[in-house]
């Protein structure tokens, strides 16, 4: 038994949050799932028994940078796991150091050194309404919110437009040229912001594509996929596959249905 749901943020948010998500369920026995790259950051609060890694929490908060690879979450019993998914950048309105170190990293509030979020995870974690929970994230949001710079704000938003209309299929020297930034800047500013470098994050943007694809047409042909998408070939569309997944794309639609909101 399980009830999921998204929430839209405030909408002075919505430049940096895409949706809250709410996840209550009831497991009678210990339930894997497979976690792959999706291209933003999330903080996720969690009641219940989760093992995420080497981390085993009954209740905390980890504050999870972009990844490269898939990973396993094992959740038993009752569990309620309250999240937020950022923009791909957002993140940086919120968290003052350069979002590339957080990379591949799921850190608890307790070793982030700040008691405001430690305070908001008890909040979360004591509070049973789904509604107040997310009144609770809006405020805390809304009064740590720092703008990011606005031409930092606008090349990225720019750039993210232009990865997401291509489908991640695009060179990264004509992204630097979409900031209007010489190739080092664009390396540095893109990476302190969303926490990937520009060829890590196209990677896995191109991978959701892929996604996205099957999703909308499940009997899609594998090499006319790949081609699509704008892979070499079909062993390339394979190796990403498992690199992002754990599986070949056709062991892949046997254990799951394809899923990618990225493209909303």
């Amino acid at each position: 038994m399980s009830n999921y749901r998204q929430i839209l943020p405030h909408i002075r948010l919505m430049p940096y949050i895409r949706y809250y998500w709410i996840l209550e369920a009831v497991y009678e026995k210990s339930t894997p799932e497979r976690v792959i790259p999706f291209g933003a950051m999330q903080l996720c609060f969690y009641r219940g028994h989760v093992t995420c890694g080497t981390d085993c929490l009954d209740a905390g908060s980890l504050l999870c940078g972009q990844t490269t690879a898939y990973s396993e979450v094992l959740t038993e019993g009752k569990i309620r796991i309250v999240a937020v998914m950022f923009q791909p950048f957002g993140a940086k309105a919120f968290f003052y150091v350069p979002m590339h170190l957080l990379a591949e990293q799921k850190v608890k509030a307790d070793d982030l050194d700040d008691p405001a979020l430690k305070e908001l995870e008890q909040k979360i974690v004591e509070t049973d309404d789904p509604a107040a929970c997310v009144e609770l994230l809006n405020c805390f949001f809304l009064n740590r919110l720092t703008p990011l710079q606005d031409y930092n704000h606008h090349r990225l938003d720019a750039v993210m437009k232009v990865i997401r209309e291509c489908g991640g299929n695009i060179p990264v020297r004509s992204l630097a040229e979409a900031a209007c930034l010489s190739g080092k800047q664009f390396q540095r500013v893109f990476s302190g912001h969303v926490g990937l470098n520009p060829k890590e994050y196209i990677r896995t943007v191109r991978f959701q594509y892929a996604l996205s694809l099957l999703q909308s047409c499940p009997e899609r042909q594998l090499t006319q996929l790949a081609y699509d998408c704008g892979y070499y070939d079909l062993a390339h569309l394979i190796d990403e596959f498992k690199t992002f997944s754990g599986y070949t794309p056709k062991e892949f639609l046997s254990v799951c249905l394809p899923y990618s909101d990225y493209f909303e």
